[in-house]
Order: structure tokens, then C-alpha cells, then sequence
């Protein structure tokens, strides 16, 4: 194709820009006002009014033939492009129209042509930047130098692949911003987007423009589909006692705006060919909340009727049974239902959707499931039931005849794409009706932390709720754009988790908490800054952050400070030791442990909750201390491997738990023997952690889920006596801030505290003893033989201390 060329000035729709800008040029009116004059003034003369009306009606009625011809014809984009060696012929009429407004024909004016457009305008739009700021952010003079023809074939393929009928606005842009060198890189970053953004604009932007020239209501086509709800009755049996409980959804659904976005497509499928069986023909959806289970039920009854009508085939009632309804509005609701059943299994061919099937499981009121399960073989009726996991596992496999009689159609949370189209199309419905705008920057904060942060409903549910949330607070704030500051106040406020920026104050947190827990914990310098690394990295959102926020095993002999490290870094992190959760792993040493962490489905009762699973729910932020992991039956591990791995935690009736914004430390005396035995070194850590396995401790698995294994060095004396020190130092800050006393210390004290109290085998432990018997008890012995008020002071001596 070297001959191609770009002639705009060569093309049909140049033609209709020649053409407009005749009809509405000064001389044309001129020229049609100076007609009507003479026209009129013949008129006058003869008296003969006929001949200015026929003369306006052929005048407008040939301006408005001219018209519709520039329109419909020459400004036709859906005519097929011409297949000739002119590449301007493969441009849309909005952009000829910008490019006729332009004196050159190089890639500078193209491009100013593009952002003119509609379509090019509605790219900024979505990119988040006005048409100036946009411009000014290239130099034209380096972009003089591009082939505009090339750039155009480039432009045509993507066009091909866009499935687009001409080049229009949006891709000139598109691809601008690929091709468009230093500049255009510059720009994306500063605008925050990548490549796969960038694709994702375009085609948010496509999205959009098909959105707007969908059918109306008011469309004749569509409102002779609506026809095929009229006389129902006709054609079909009455079944006024089942109205009484339930709503039809087919009944005018063709004449409602299609949904754009389809998902779960391979699920729709699945269903409407077992609703098409001769028997068998029933189905129990199983989805957690926000998946689109209610969508699915809505897209059935579209699918069938949309197929009926259009093969003329007799018509099927999906009627929504109101479950609630059913039960509360009467005392006998299982009669109730048989007759309504009965009496509908004679006018037609229907579905019953049951839109929430514990509820006739739980009532006392009759055997409800036992009059469905009377129904499931008719011929005329589908049921269609839905029910959460839990519920499914729970109360629903009491009734193994129910259950045989369904086909189980799992819906899982809607991947990336699919959630991104369903947001696209709720922003174009929020947009219309809130009267914002939603650029693709906060559209995509929403996708990332409603996964990252809204775990209790799936997806797309929870992303369309959080999108709901940010719109709503923009406009309590009567802000006419939606960032992305909406959209993390919107998670803080569900999420009970502060997702707000980085701080200063955060950030300053994070570099400084080595320091900050080097006040309180001895001794351990290397463990710690082990830690403040990997949580600056989790800070920074470096890595796989579909994983708890840090996770650490902690190894070494007991009372060195392991435990206190995770109470310390609870308090640093999260903000206070309310923020630990605790377990002591010697009470999940056996088998059935593992109820207590992911709780046990017990069909004649409600469900068994797992202690581990409903405290993350309640605190998703949380510190988790599995001390003494070693004692943990293996099974209890297992556990931990799917928590430790994916972040997540899936219960006993298939809920999940999210664990990705917790600490989890697990700690060990495991190889205290071979530390305080061993020559410090580099290869300590890996003589450790081989000697662990080779012993059985521990699994491979297990260990290489942690992102740091942490080793604690036993306490020398003079560690022994700092931790002394702070611990005297907190029992004196507790005196004087409850009641007021002041207790001083001669010099000696601490020194012979630290030699009743140091051991190089018990750590701090056996120094907390010493402290209880040299200085809590002196206290406790003193304040009793003395009437101790506020004010006064204490002082102990080294002459007072038990054996001095």
C-alpha cells in the first residue's frame, strides 16, 4: 500500500461539509430571504397568496431534502468505508468536519482534529483532563515529522479490531498515546495509567457510544415486542392465588432495556438448556452475595421469552415466588402453596423462581420443601431456587430428595473484566441520574479495593455497591467528579479498615518502626529490622497483595521476646493491643481443633461458627499470634497454608474470610537447643530451618509460606538489664498514673534484680519472677504498713530487697 494517500478533501463526507457550509452561508440566506421578498411582493401585487406558500413549502421542503441528504448520506458512517487508495475515505464525518476546520494536513492537526470530535472528547473525559491541558502536554514541532498515511493504516487496523465502522475520534487518540513517543509516555504517567488502562479507556469509551445509541422505549420495533405480554390470559390459564405471592418477570420484560453486560454467560447457557428438558428440569443456583444471582434469574426470563416470541412458541411465566410473603401472610403457608401449585399446573407452562430458599426450610409452618418437592416432576414446572454456600450445606442436604431432583449450577465472583464492563455499565446509569462525572481512574480504584477490601459480598456486587457509595458522597459534597478520595473514604466507611493515602504521619510510622520497637523489645536488633522490612514493603504495595500483610515465624528460646514483639507491633501498627488476637496453638493439638478455627456444619442446628474465621470478620485489621505453632496437630497447619498462601480462609460451608490486611506471627521454641548452641554465622538461619525438617517440626510448605523466618538470640546480661529496666520503669509509670505515688530506686537495685533474675535459658520470664519478688512485693509489703497517699513517694533500698 506505499501509494495511499490522505486526501480529506477527496471524500463523500468532504462533499457534505462543502454542501453544509453552503446551506448555512450569509449568501444562501441572503439569497432565499431575498427570494421570499420578491415572492412576496408578487404576491402583494396580484393578491394571489397561493404562490408564497407553495414557494416556502418547495423551499423548505428542499432545504430539508438537502439536509437529510448531507445527514443521511454524505454524514453516513454506517455505510461500508470505500475499499480506494485514499485513507481519509476511512474517517469518520465528525472528524472530516474537525479536519475541514483545519488549514494543514500533518499529525498535529490530526490530532487537534480527534480531541474536537465527540468521541475524542469523551476519551479526555474518561482519561480525567480537559482538551487544553491535553494539547499543551505535547510540542507539535516534534510530531510534525510523523507520517500521517502510516499512522492512519495503523489507525484503520485497529479500527478492524475495535470492530469500529470508521476512524473516529477515539481512536486517533488511542493511538496517539501509543505511538506519540516521549510526550505521550510522560503524559500517561502523570496521569497515572498504564497500557492496560489505556486499552481499557478505549474500550470504556466504545462502550459508552454504543450505550447511547441503544433502542428507546419509545421505539416502534419495541413497542410492537411489547404486544407479546398483552392478552396473557388468552392464551394462558389464570393462576390468581400464585400472583397473590409472587411477580412475574416476563411479563413486559422485551420492552425494557436490554442489560449490555451479560455475565456468567456459560452459567446462563447451562441453565436455559436444563429448563429445555423433558424432565430433570429444575435448578438450585449456589452464589455468595453480590455475584448475580438476582441478574441471572432477570437474564432467564429474558432469554426465554426473547426466544419464544421470535420462534413463536408457546410463552412460559418465570414468576418470582416472595418466600417471606408466603410464610408470614398465613398460618398454614404449605397449603397455601399446594393449592396455588395445583391450580397453576393447569395454565401452563411456567417457572417458579424461589429467590431465597432458606426461608422455607427454616419456618416452622408446614413442610414447604415437601409440597415443591410434590411439583418437580411436572412436566409444566421448573423450579428455579436460589441459596447461599452455607445455606446449601446447612439446611438443604436434610432433603436429599429435593436435592436429586436439582441441578446444582455453581456462580463463583465475576473476574476482572467482567466486573469492569458491569461497573462501566452502572457509571453510564449514575452518571445520567446523579449528574457526575466517573473518569476510569476512579472506576478502577473501585475494581482494585472492592477486591482488595470489600471481601464480605462478591463480585460484581461489591465493586457496584462501592461505586454507589463514592457517587453518593461526591455529591453530599456537591463535587461534579468522582475521584478516587471519594472512593477510599467510600471502603473506609464499609471496610471498618482506613484505606485513606499513605499519610505523612503513616509513612513516617512505617520508616521508623524498627525504632519504635526497639524501645520496648531487647536485644533483638536483627529480628526487628527483619520485620520493619517486609512490612515497609507491604507498605509501599510491593509484591503479591493477595497475601496477609506480613507474615513471620518467629524462633528462639522462650522469654526472649517473641511474644511481646507481636503485642509491641500491634500497638505500633494497628494502633493498640485490642488489635492482637491470640491463640495459644497447645489447645489445637488434636484433630478436631480444627472446628474451633473453621467451625463444623451441624444439619440439625444453625451453623457452628469458627472462632478464627468470626473474630477477622468482626476486626479484618488484626495482629494474629499463633504461639507455639510446634504443639498444632498437622491438620491445624493445613489450615494455615491456605490463610498463609492466597490470603483467604474458606470455612466449613464455603464462606470466606479474608485475611489480607492482618499481621500474622507464629512463634516457637523449636531449635532453642541448636541456637544456644550454635556459631552465629550467615548460614545460621539455613542450618536451622534444614535441621526443623530433617527433625519433622515443621514442613517445607509450611516454612516457605513465610515471608520472614525470624531468628531471637537468647538474652545476654546486658540486655537482661535494659529488659529490667523497662520492666521496673512500667510497674513505677502504673503507680503514678493510678494513684499518684512515686517510687524511687537506689542505685543497686536493678543490679541485683538483674543477678537474681537473668538466665540465659528463661529469658525475661525468669527476670518477671525476680521483679515480683525484689519489687512488687517490697511495694505490696510497704504500702500495707503504711497509709501510702497521693503525693507521696516510696523508696526502695537495696538493704529492703528479700535476702539482702
Amino acid at each position: 500500500m506505499s501509494d495511499v494517500r490522505f486526501h480529506p478533501e477527496a471524500t463523500r463526507a468532504y462533499a457534505g461539509v462543502v454542501l453544509f457550509r453552503v446551506l448555512t452561508s450569509v449568501p444562501s440566506i441572503l439569497l432565499f430571504f431575498l427570494a421570499g421578498v420578491a415572492v412576496a411582493n408578487v404576491s402583494l401585487q396580484h393578491a394571489a397568496w397561493i404562490l408564497p406558500c407553495v414557494t416556502a413549502a418547495i423551499a423548505v421542503f428542499s432545504w430539508y431534502v438537502l439536509w437529510k441528504f448531507t445527514y443521511g448520506v454524505l454524514w453516513d458512517d454506517a455505510a461500508p468505508a470505500p475499499d480506494s487508495d485514499n485513507i481519509a475515505g476511512k474517517l469518520s464525518a465528525d472528524m472530516i468536519r474537525a479536519l475541514a476546520r483545519e488549514r494543514e494536513r500533518n499529525a498535529p492537526c490530526l490530532l487537534r482534529a480527534a480531541v474536537a470530535t465527540g468521541r475524542g472528547a469523551a476519551m479526555l473525559r474518561l482519561i480525567g483532563v480537559d482538551r487544553a491541558t491535553f494539547l499543551r502536554s505535547f510540542e507539535f514541532d516534534v510530531h510534525d515529522a510523523i507520517n500521517v498515511t502510516a499512522f492512519l493504516q495503523k489507525a484503520d487496523a485497529f479500527r478492524l479490531e475495535l470492530q469500529e465502522e470508521r476512524i473516529d475520534g477515539n481512536v486517533i487518540v488511542y493511538l496517539f498515546l501509543v505511538e506519540g513517543g516521549p510526550e505521550a509516555t510522560a503524559f500517561l504517567n502523570e496521569q497515572d495509567l498504564s497500557m492496560d488502562d489505556l486499552r481499557n479507556i478505549v474500550q470504556w469509551e466504545r462502550f459508552h457510544w454504543l450505550w447511547d445509541k441503544a433502542v428507546h422505549a419509545w421505539n416502534p420495533s419495541v413497542i410492537v415486542r411489547m404486544f407479546g405480554s398483552i392478552g396473557r390470559g388468552w392464551v394462558q390459564g389464570y393462576t390468581d392465588e400464585l400472583d397473590a405471592y409472587s411477580t412475574e418477570l416476563t411479563d413486559g420484560i422485551l420492552h425494557r432495556p436490554a442489560r449490555a453486560v451479560t455475565v456468567h454467560r456459560d452459567a446462563l447457557q447451562n441453565i436455559l438448556r436444563i429448563l429445555s428438558r423433558p424432565e430433570r428440569q429444575n435448578v438450585l443456583i449456589l452464589g455468595r452475595s453480590g455475584v448475580g444471582k438476582q441478574a441471572i434469574v432477570e437474564n432467564i426470563a429474558y432469554a426465554l421469552r426473547k426466544q419464544e416470541t421470535e420462534n413463536s412458541l408457546p410463552l412460559t411465566r418465570v414468576l418470582l415466588l416472595h418466600s417471606e410473603l408466603l410464610v408470614s401472610g398465613s398460618d398454614a403457608p404449605d397449603a397455601v402453596l399446594m393449592r396455588a401449585l395445583s391450580k397453576a399446573s393447569h395454565a401452563g407452562r411456567f417457572v417458579l423462581v424461589v429467590d431465597n430458599l432458606a426461608v422455607l426450610t427454616k419456618t416452622q409452618k408446614g413442610d414447604l420443601l415437601a409440597v415443591l418437592g410434590k411439583f418437580l416432576r411436572s412436566p409444566l414446572l421448573s423450579l428455579v431456587a436460589i441459596a447461599d454456600p452455607e445455606e446449601y450445606q446447612v439446611l438443604l442436604k436434610r432433603e436429599p430428595g429435593i436435592e436429586g431432583m436439582m441441578e446444582i449450577v455453581q456462580l463463583d465472583d465475576t473476574h476482572e473484566q467482567e466486573s469492569l464492563a458491569v461497573l462501566m455499565e452502572h457509571a453510564f446509569m449514575l452518571e445520567d441520574a446523579k449528574r457526575v462525572r466517573i473518569p476510569y481512574s476512579a472506576l478502577r480504584s473501585v475494581l482494585q479495593m472492592a477486591r482488595r477490601y470489600v471481601s464480605a459480598r462478591g463480585m460484581p456486587g461489591a465493586a457496584v455497591d462501592l461505586l454507589d457509595d463514592a457517587v453518593a458522597l461526591a455529591s453530599e459534597r456537591r463535587d461534579v467528579v468522582v475521584l478516587e478520595e471519594h472512593v477510599r473514604a467510600a471502603v473506609s466507611a464499609q471496610s471498618r479498615i482506613d484505606v485513606q493515602h499513605i499519610s505523612m504521619a503513616k509513612r513516617d510510622q512505617l520508616l521508623n518502626l524498627k525504632e519504635a520497637m526497639q524501645e520496648r523489645i531487647v536485644g533483638q536488633d536483627a529480628a526487628l529490622q527483619a520485620i520493619a522490612d517486609a512490612l515497609k514493603r507491604s507498605g509501599a504495595e510491593l509484591g503479591d497483595r493477595n497475601r496477609p500483610i506480613g507474615t513471620f515465624l518467629f524462633l528462639g528460646p522462650t522469654g526472649v521476646g517473641k511474644t511481646q514483639t507481636a503485642k509491641v507491633l500491634a500497638q505500633q501498627y494497628y494502633g493498640g493491643e485490642e488489635h492482637l488476637i491470640r491463640l495459644d496453638m497447645n489447645e489445637y493439638s488434636s484433630e478436631d481443633a480444627v472446628k474451633l478455627l473453621i467451625g463444623a456444619p451441624d444439619v440439625s442446628d444453625e451453623l457452628a461458627e469458627g472462632y478464627l474465621a468470626r473474630r477477622v470478620q468482626e476486626h479484618p485489621s488484626s495482629l494474629i499470634l499463633l504461639d507455639e505453632i510446634e504443639k498444632a496437630h498437622p491438620k491445624v497447619i493445613n489450615v494455615f497454608l491456605q490463610v498463609l498462601d492466597e490470603g483467604m480462609l474458606i470455612d466449613s460451608v464455603g464462606n470466606k474470610t479474608d485475611f489480607r490486611h492482618t499481621i500474622i506471627i507464629a512463634t516457637s521454641n523449636a531449635g532453642a537447643l541448636f541456637l544456644r548452641s550454635a556459631t552465629v554465622g550467615d548460614s545460621l538461619k539455613k542450618e536451622l530451618i534444614d535441621a526443623l525438617i530433617a527433625e519433622k517440626v515443621f514442613s517445607p510448605e509450611f516454612l516457605n509460606r513465610f515471608d520472614e523466618i525470624v531468628l531471637y538470640k537468647s538474652l545476654s546480661l546486658e540486655g537482661a538489664t535494659r529488659v529490667s529496666r523497662n520492666m521496673i520503669e512500667s510497674i513505677v509509670a502504673e503507680l503514678r498514673t493510678k494513684r499518684g505515688v512515686t517510687v524511687t530506686l537506689e542505685e543497686g537495685v536493678v543490679e541485683a534484680v538483674v543477678r537474681r533474675g537473668y538466665s540465659r535459658e528463661f529469658g525475661a520470664r525468669e527476670m518477671r519472677r525476680a521483679i515480683v519478688e525484689f519489687i512488687e512485693n517490697v511495694l505490696a509489703e510497704y504500702m500495707l504498713k503504711h497509709d501510702v497517699k497521693r503525693g507521696d513517694t516510696i523508696h526502695i533500698r537495696v538493704q529492703d530487697l528479700p535476702g539482702a
